[in-house]
């Protein structure tokens, strides 16, 4: 235990007296605290103040240079004496001197980080498949049958039959391979399948291709059966188109029709408004057929450009 202080402060009671003087004769009382080097024990470290801690102990040893190797590389530790603590958790910061059985050159890293993956860049590999890989790194060249090649080339898919152009690593003979044409068929009303042959054609037996369309998406577009408006539901086949609800487009010079198509909208019966010159005015209502005859006289006035 140690006991630091102004030792004279309580001199003159006398209870701290008599424990001072005991501590004299043992030699018990300094003005320095000595501190010991686990690594240079016959040397202790004398302070006597706060900054002798910071100038002779600066990393917590001796201010000699470390006499320690660094494990597991063998590298000498820069830095003045320090403690276990320190030198056990301290990463070598020079160059690695390594060079791997599977690789042509140093590693880049310094020798206390993690190997990992060596990420030097080697140009222009050939790959098994004859074709040449732009960039690979250099860990990848252990193992060049795992490298995919993704040149296009134009392979034949044994299911269906097209011939498409994929990456030279795709295998088209695969059980989970799907052919990526467009599927030709069509389907209910003139729609043409909108997913690919993979995901259409289910097995060939016998030449004979089973197919399994999905539901069509396309706009059905077919003309409804009240008025010159076309459906625009989702393609559902033979099935009804059912009520149409836009606002009726009826109208005359006399009002506009208020309902929808799905309803029968009421005829106007105010007089016909049309007439001319050489046929008179038709009699009719304005919603029935007119009973003048179509004009048959020639056209005489000129047009604008003269014509």
């Amino acid at each position: 235990m140690y006991l630091i202080g102004n030792a004279e402060t309580y001199l003159n009671m006398e209870m701290w007296a008599d424990v001072h003087s005991q501590l004299s004769r043992a030699n018990a009382v300094s003005t320095e605290l000595a501190l010991c080097c686990p690594r240079h024990p016959d040397t202790p470290i004398l302070c006597s103040g706060p900054h002798d801690f910071k100038r002779k102990s600066p990393e917590g040893g001796y201010s000699l240079p470390c006499d320690r190797r660094l494990k597991p590389c063998g590298h000498q530790y820069q830095a003045k004496c320090h403690s276990t603590v320190i030198h056990d958790g301290f990463a070598c910061g020079k160059p690695c001197p390594r060079i791997r059985s599977t690789y042509h050159h140093k590693y880049p890293k310094l020798c206390g980080e993690y190997c990992g993956l060596y990420l030097t860049k080697i140009q222009d590999v050939k790959l098994p498949c004859g074709h040449i890989k732009k960039v690979l790194y250099c860990h990848q060249m252990l193992n060049l049958e795992l490298i995919k090649c993704d040149i296009k080339v134009e392979k034949t898919v044994p299911k269906c039959g097209h011939k498409i152009k994929v990456g030279c690593f795709k295998d088209v003979t695969s059980p989970i391979f799907r052919c990526p044409k467009p599927y030709i068929d069509i389907l209910s009303y003139s729609h043409n399948c909108s997913d690919c042959c993979g995901n259409c054609l289910q097995e060939v037996v016998d030449r004979r291709r089973i197919t399994k369309h999905p539901k069509c998406t396309k706009i059905y577009d077919r003309p409804h059966g009240v008025c010159n408006h076309r459906c625009p539901k989702e393609c559902h086949d033979r099935e009804s188109c059912g009520s149409y609800e836009a606002k009726c487009e009826v109208r005359c010079s006399h009002s506009a029709c208020d309902s929808t198509y799905e309803k029968a909208y009421t005829p106007c019966i105010e007089k016909c408004t049309w007439s001319y010159a050489y046929q008179g005015s038709c009699l009719m209502p304005c919603a029935a057929p007119c009973n003048r005859l179509p004009c048959d006289k020639r056209y005489t006035k000129n047009l604008e450009c003269g014509h």
